[in-house]
């Protein structure tokens, strides 16, 4: 069991989209980063994620996770995000638009994703805390 760290993904994705087609999830990207220079990043983020993270891992995901204003659009980046190994721990950043209520966050979440917002959880016997920054 491992713990690994990752933020800023910046993800756009208009509608639900599986880790093997990525033709599809090019197409439903609403904000590509190419123009900083990471040209299809999601697709070298799920590549080395499956070769580094297992299920048995916990990745903490500290803010902008995704380029949403509302919470519905936020959900086609978590349904992407929930579909890699390990248990996930967001929390929020400063382009999390999306972020208005934890609790409907929490509720709307796939159960591989915990949300912390000025808050602390036990991971793997550690002490994380987390809030918007």
């Amino acid at each position: 069991m491992s713990i690994f760290a990752i933020s800023d993904l910046h993800l756009s994705f208009t509608k639900k989209v599986v880790l093997a087609d990525e033709q599809a999830m090019t197409a439903a990207i609403a904000k590509p980063m190419d123009i900083f220079g990471w040209g299809k990043h999601y697709l070298k983020l799920k590549e080395n994620w499956l070769r580094v993270v297992t299920e048995k891992d916990t990745v903490l995901m500290p803010g902008d996770t995704s380029w949403a204003l509302r919470l519905e659009q936020a959900m086609c980046d978590f349904d992407w995000i929930a579909q890699l190994p390990g248990k996930k721990v967001i929390s929020p950043g400063n382009h999390c638009y999306f972020a208005r209520s934890k609790k409907k966050i929490r509720d709307a979440l796939p159960k591989s994703i915990e949300w912390l917002d000025a808050e602390a959880t036990l991971v793997e016997e550690k002490v994380v805390v987390a809030t918007r920054g």
